[in-house]
């Protein structure tokens, strides 16, 4: 017996699908929609079911988001997520990578290095806070390009060098800061053991 072909138009046909917006902050991944505060996404399972289209903004503080994003998919609903890929260390947030196997459609954003005003790819936490969630704006958060991104590291890292009349540096470290080399050639990348 052979399977019956279900044609596009189909009522039959599951339509459902998973679109995610990555990108830093500042980078225009905020839609203007109706919004409904939840801090988990099944606490709005009811409100979203009549729905056709789903959009969940801010999706990596959800810890609910790739679960309930499938489910409403597999229902057949259009679910639109707008999440950070990256924390302020460039690590994963939280698991919202994992629908990047599930979306129909992935795009990652960029915005303005707010250094050079290139294109940034990267959000850098302005204070000294460590804990990754930390809410705010351009008074806590500035969009760095690569460059720019590693560059303010180096120059923290600059900054914690003991005065010339503290502990006295090494020849080249004291040869290369008074010559202005730029700090990236101070501290050249060391391979990584994982």
């Amino acid at each position: 017996m052979a399977a019956t072909p279900i044609h596009a138009a189909s009522p039959f046909k599951v339509k459902g699908q998973i679109q995610v917006i990555f990108g830093p902050m500042f980078s225009g991944k905020r839609y203007e929609m109706a919004a409904v505060p939840a801090s988990c996404l099944y606490d709005i399972h009811s409100l979203a079911l009549p729905c056709s289209v789903i959009g969940i903004d801010e999706g990596q503080f959800f810890p609910d988001c790739v679960q309930f994003c499938e489910e409403m998919a597999n229902l057949g609903k259009t679910v639109i997520v707008a999440a950070l890929d990256g924390t302020f260390q460039r690590k994963a947030f939280g698991d919202v990578l994992a629908l990047v196997p599930l979306a129909e459609s992935v795009v990652k954003l960029s915005a303005v290095c707010m250094r050079c005003y290139k294109e940034a790819a990267y959000t850098k936490r302005l204070g000294s806070e460590t804990q990754v969630e930390v809410i705010g704006g351009a008074d806590k958060y500035m969009s760095l390009c690569r460059l720019c991104y590693f560059h303010s590291e180096q120059e923290a890292l600059l900054s914690e060098l003991p005065a010339e009349n503290e502990t006295p540096l090494g020849a080249t470290a004291q040869a290369a800061l008074s010559s202005r080399i730029p700090a990236r050639q101070l501290f050249p990348l060391q391979p990584h053991n994982s």
